[in-house]
């Protein structure tokens, strides 16, 4: 965690025009991967809520709007988890751009979190649905 802050703050001192980028897609494969947790498992989501208030909310916003502080210097801005295009694309999907990110806006957090706590933020994104 020590390691994330010096992140952070780098990646908000480089100008936002540099992330200017076209629409960010994972591989098809990312599609298989299954989730092991059902969306309304509560443990899950719990779980998932903490990891994302801690790491994801200054960007993505505490309502996972994409209207975080932090991040609206970003060209492309936060991705919207409340948007229908997000909550179309699969579990899979999403655990992989967690997981991988997309540098250096979107920090790569397959190393900073477990297996078990990438899924629980893809199931805890699926709470920001409006339908």
């Amino acid at each position: 965690m020590k390691i994330l802050i010096p992140l952070v703050l780098f990646a908000f001192a480089v100008s936002a025009d540099v992330f200017a980028q076209e629409r960010w897609e994972a591989p098809a494969e990312a599609d298989e991967l299954a989730n092991p947790f059902k969306h309304d498992d509560v443990e899950a989501v719990d779980q998932g809520r903490e990891v994302f208030t801690m790491l994801c909310a200054s960007c993505h916003g505490d309502r996972g709007d994409g209207t975080g502080a932090a991040g609206q210097a970003w060209n492309p801005p936060p991705a919207d988890f409340t948007s229908a295009d997000v909550q179309s694309q699969s579990d899979g999907a999403l655990y992989w751009k967690v997981s991988e990110g997309n540098p250096p806006a979107m920090l790569v957090y397959k190393n900073l979190l477990t297996e078990e706590e990438l899924w629980q933020v893809v199931t805890y994104l699926r709470q920001f649905r409006t339908e």
